[in-house]
């Protein structure tokens, strides 16, 4: 039987950079928008490794019960899917959010707060499928591409997506890495897997694009300089 690891090491968190985050008016009501993760961008090093959001990570989730929080914290309530006070919706460029926040003196404060340029960040919390937990599929995996050892969150392989989260102070990248998932990291690394120049399933890499532009482009330069050559001579 599987060891069972407690639900708070499983939930990983992740910051988005600035600027996705803004105060704005739908219908004269106070809203709270902005871009919850982003699809295909590697993220900053989660101590080790960089992490790619497939299109479709949350596929699934959207119709479950997910909160919008402040900083994280479940006294803090600005939204709920439930509720019909935070609106979830997915396309290719990552999950989107409109929070309907409470007529609350410090939902009023974070509003302003948010318009001022203060609060910028915003993260959320998820857990990933796992064939271990009797998922139908492990929502991630680990390849080598180039330098860098990444992690793919695959197509439909969020478990839970637990609650988004304006954000103060984002934590380190690497202390919201889940115990399981940086286990599997560790495991990963030490098996010292050959560099490929092809994502899982044929997708080529932006590295190798750019190699064979520059490749093609120098090609070009050297028969112009051939052409060159013959019509002085």
């Amino acid at each position: 039987m599987p060891k069972q690891i407690p639900l708070a090491e499983q939930i990983e968190r992740r910051i988005l950079p600035a600027a996705h985050l803004r105060a704005a008016k739908k219908d004269e009501k106070d809203v709270i928008e902005g871009q919850s993760a982003v699809f295909g961008q590697y993220s900053e090093d989660l101590g080790g490794f960089v992490e790619i959001i497939e299109p479709g990570f949350f596929d699934g989730t959207l119709e479950g019960d997910t909160r919008a929080l402040f900083n994280h914290d479940s006294n803090y309530v600005l939204g709920r899917t439930t509720a019909g006070t935070l609106e979830l919706e997915q396309d290719d460029a990552g999950l989107n959010c409109r929070i309907y926040p409470p007529e609350t003196t410090w939902a009023r404060d974070l509003l302003i707060s948010i318009r001022r340029g203060d609060i910028t960040q915003q993260s959320f919390g998820f857990m990933v499928k796992r064939l271990e937990r009797g998922d139908e599929m492990d929502g991630d995996e680990w390849y080598v591409l180039g330098d860098k050892i990444v992690h793919r969150l695959k197509k439909g392989g969020c478990r839970e997506l637990f609650d988004v989260s304006p954000v103060t102070y984002p934590a380190y990248p690497q202390t919201n890495v889940a115990a399981d998932t940086r286990s599997r990291f560790e495991t990963f690394r030490k098996s010292n897997p050959e560099p490929q120049d092809e994502l899982p399933g044929g997708s080529p890499s932006a590295e190798p694009q750019a190699d064979e532009a520059a490749q093609q482009q120098a090609l070009r330069a050297s028969r112009q300089r051939r052409m060159d050559l013959a019509e002085k001579s």
